[in-house]
């Protein structure tokens, strides 16, 4: 099916995050997300922690999406399925325009340059990309050419950050 109409797996399930729905149901959503997804920021730091955990999540989406596309060129049912569930795990952190613009990155092959080009764009530092290492590593799968990829984006960051 992703093969015919020229679009991969990993984009279809970001496109599918945000197309278009009912109005009812979105109101009727709407209105659920609200009572039981209720955040209060009685204390600033908690927002600080929050948009950390926030660009967490997409930095180790990201990586994710370079570790996979990069290890044979294509992103598998097996990889893709970790993807989702990554993305499913930490769903409440992320608006419709995270999904976007991971999307909007997921069409693109991600090599290592449009990576490094994407993380001096936003800004992040070492300690926030070492996180978010991490927090991709427990969502992967086990096996020796990612963990090279992924140590070997960790150095290409390192000399990139310097």
């Amino acid at each position: 099916m992703a093969k015919k109409s020229g679009y991969s797996k990993v984009q279809f399930f970001y496109m599918s995050k945000y197309k278009a729905i009912n109005p009812r149901r979105a109101d009727k959503m709407a209105r659920v997300y609200k009572k039981h997804a209720k955040v209060e920021y009685d204390n600033p730091n908690e927002t600080w922690k929050d948009a950390y955990h926030v660009n967490l999540v997409k930095l180790a989406l990201m990586i994710l999406l370079y570790v996979y596309s990069n290890d044979d060129e294509k992103v598998s049912r097996k990889e893709l399925k970790h993807i989702k569930k990554l993305n499913k795990e930490e769903e409440r952190y992320l608006t419709k325009d995270d999904q976007k613009e991971i999307y909007n990155l997921a069409v693109k092959k991600m090599t290592l340059s449009s990576f490094l080009e994407y993380v001096e764009k936003q800004d992040y530092k070492e300690n926030i990309f070492n996180d978010a290492c991490d927090r991709a590593k427990k969502s992967m799968i086990k096996n020796r050419v990612y963990d090279r990829l992924l140590d070997n984006l960790k150095e290409e960051f390192k000399r990139y950050a310097s």
